[in-house]
């Protein structure tokens, strides 16, 4: 028997779970708010950028982005992600150390960036963007960059001290101002590129004039060196993971450039902008939300588990209803943002935004790596994950062009996820709802392959908003679901019975009195039962009934793995130990009984199925003469389960 989930300590751990769960859906709202709002500008810019720059200029923005990217990895050293890890400290000095030594070494390091990067404009400029305003804008890349980073620092500030409006609100007049900004330089002053980059400066300036003075308000200035190093140390072992991560998301432009065209990366970058759309609306405010509130609980172990196994599955419900929504909105979406020469950009949509899904799958799977201070397995698996990327864009761009691209992004942001899963399982093993998570799967499958019916929008609409409400209800109707097991037998002809030993004794009753006392409500059910021949057996301790049993010989059903007893069997089901009378050995005695009378019977063998997990039932079992015979897989689908039969030798 499982553990007593009416006890105090489970209800509170449950209580507390939900509490966690709760939170954490509403932080996420608010962080998704005021994350997506930025990037949305490029995408809500799609029309005009279109439009207004050629497919070269929109490379060429691109690069830089990419060029962006890498410099904040290279010179923040992992420090935002450090001070969010050692913000959690009861001591206020220790706070503030931690606050101001992480912003002063990142504005250090990524100005001395910014700085040398514009100094090297011109020959950068040639290898990155040989246009005749290559330097400037390399120059407006590295202003960027580092305004960028220290924006980022405050918002990261904002997260470790739980102020997601404020977080929002800074994100949402940066959005706004941008969108202005963008409008104007591009549409209005025709400055293309530049106007794009130079809109992004102002809106950087703008939330760190916001930012700042919040963040380190009230605040008495202390530097540490010694908790600068803490910090480094751990930011620093998540920077390889950057690096790859970087790979991961921007190396296949390069291999596109150099193994197909540019309008396949132009086309692939607007398909790319779509997809992500996912990770900006679900996976990024997800990622921001988490870590807070998962490192809250990393003093307790047990309910931290329990938190990131009940995460898992919501993740994996929203996850991929979002990508289902954009994978059958796609067409929609892309014929109202882009003109028709982008149209082709749609094939990648679907799987670059499924690739985002699965990787953020990895942040809950690897929270038990952060939680016991071991997040090196990370790193090593975004490493090993931008080799295979690497690799498998150069297998299947050269064939598949684009459409390589998208295959290789997200088979190595697969390869990623299942690493994390399983290097965090050997040192924080999760039970996670995995029967769930399958019934997800599949009705995410079924669904997609629906649009095959028809390319009207209204019945892409019609799956999208399908999903939820038909995996909910065939959720609730057990219509899908896996269940593994034994099937135990006893050779009635072969050894000696067993005697019962006082104060045990069992017997075939037929009584509906004394079978009510078992389980409430069951005794029209129990009436049935005898009525069509099955027998039914009652143990007692000191004469008082505390076991009871079913029988039948007639090919009863085993509901849960599908399995049919043989005719002619003694078939036990169906059995119960009240709680205060477990532990006595009531069960094998039982059994004992029904054996003796089967044989007598001139019944040849007895059988049952005991569930996976079960171990006092097996054990009960064993010591009453049965041997598991075989491995039982029941696969529910659509009601019908199918049994799955397997021996076990020896």
């Amino acid at each position: 028997m499982g553990r007593n989930q009416t006890a105090p300590g489970y209800a509170l751990a449950l209580k507390l779970s939900y509490f966690v769960i709760r939170r954490l859906f509403l932080d996420t709202l608010i962080y998704g708010l005021g994350t997506m709002l930025s990037p949305l500008v490029g995408f809500l810019l799609l029309p005009l950028y279109t439009r207004f720059l050629t497919p070269a200029d929109y490379g060429v923005l691109s690069v830089l982005s990419v060029t962006t990217g890498i410099l904040t990895i290279v010179f923040s050293l992992g420090i935002p992600s450090g001070m969010i890890r050692f913000y959690f400290d009861p001591d206020e000095r220790v706070r503030n150390q931690v606050v101001y030594s992480s912003v002063g070494a990142v504005f250090v390091l990524t100005a001395s960036g910014a700085l040398i990067m514009s100094a090297l404009a011109a020959p950068i400029s040639r290898i990155l963007v040989p246009v005749p305003q290559g330097p400037y804008l390399v120059v407006l890349t590295a202003i960027g960059f580092a305004t960028g980073a220290w924006t980022a620092c405050f918002q990261n500030l904002m997260r470790a001290q739980e102020k997601p409006v404020l977080y929002t609100i800074s994100n949402l007049g940066g959005f706004a101002l941008r969108l202005g900004l963008n409008i104007l330089f591009v549409v209005g002053f025709l400055r293309g590129v530049a106007g794009i980059l130079e809109a992004g400066i102002i809106s950087n300036i703008a939330a760190l004039a916001l930012l700042a003075p919040v963040g380190l308000w009230a605040r008495k200035p202390s530097f540490s060196w010694a908790k600068l190093k803490q910090i480094l140390r751990f930011g620093i072992a998540l920077e390889p993971g950057n690096l790859a991560s970087w790979v991961l998301n921007m190396a296949d432009r390069y291999f596109l450039q150099a193994l197909s065209d540019m309008t396949q990366v132009g086309l692939y970058s607007v398909g790319y902008k779509i997809g992500q759309l996912t990770e900006i609306g679900l996976v990024k405010p997800f990622r921001l939300a988490w870590p807070p509130l998962i490192y809250a609980e990393a003093g307790d172990h047990e309910r931290a588990k329990r938190s990131i196994s009940r995460i898992a599955t919501l993740y994996a419900f929203f996850g991929l209803w979002a990508t289902l929504g954009l994978f059958l909105l796609a067409p929609a979406i892309l014929k109202a943002m882009a003109t028709k020469q982008y149209w082709g950009a749609l094939n990648v949509v679907g799987l670059v935004a499924l690739s985002y899904v699965v990787l953020g799958s990895g942040w809950i799977t690897g929270a038990g790596l952060h939680i016991i201070k071991k997040p090196l397995a990370i790193s090593v698996a975004f490493i090993v994950g931008a080799l295979v990327n690497l690799g498998l864009n150069l297998i299947l761009i050269p064939p598949l062009g684009m459409m390589g691209a998208a295959w290789a992004t997200l088979l190595s942001f697969l390869f990623i996820s299942v690493f994390i899963l399983i290097a965090s399982q050997r040192r924080f093993p999760v039970k996670y709802e995995w029967k769930r998570l399958l019934a997800i799967g599949v009705w995410a499958v079924i669904i997609a392959a629906g649009a095959l019916v028809s390319q009207r929008v209204w019945w892409r609409v019609l799956l999208a908003l399908a999903f939820p409400l038909l995996g909910l209800y065939l959720y609730r109707a057990r219509l899908f679901g896996i269940n593994r097991g034994f099937l135990v037998r006893r050779a009635l002809s072969e050894g000696q019975d067993l005697s019962i030993p006082e104060p045990l004794s069992a017997e075939r009753v037929s009584d509906i009195r004394l079978l009510s006392g078992f389980r409430k409500g069951m005794e029209d059910a129990y009436r049935r039962r005898l009525e069509r021949g099955v027998l039914c057996y009652i143990g007692f301790w000191k004469g008082e009934p505390a076991h009871i049993t079913w029988v039948a010989t007639g090919g009863e059903r085993e509901p849960r793995t599908g399995y049919r007893a043989r005719p002619g069997s003694a078939y036990v089901f169906d059995s119960l130990t009240l709680p205060e009378f477990r532990g006595f050995g009531i069960y094998s005695c039982v059994l004992e009984k029904v054996c003796q009378d089967a044989k007598g019977a001139g019944i040849a063998f007895a059988e049952a199925v005991v569930l996976e997990g079960n171990e006092a039932s097996l054990k009960a079992f064993r010591n009453a003469g049965f041997r598991p015979t075989e491995r039982l897989t029941g696969l529910k689908l659509f009601g019908i389960t199918f049994c799955i039969r397997r021996r076990i030798e020896g």
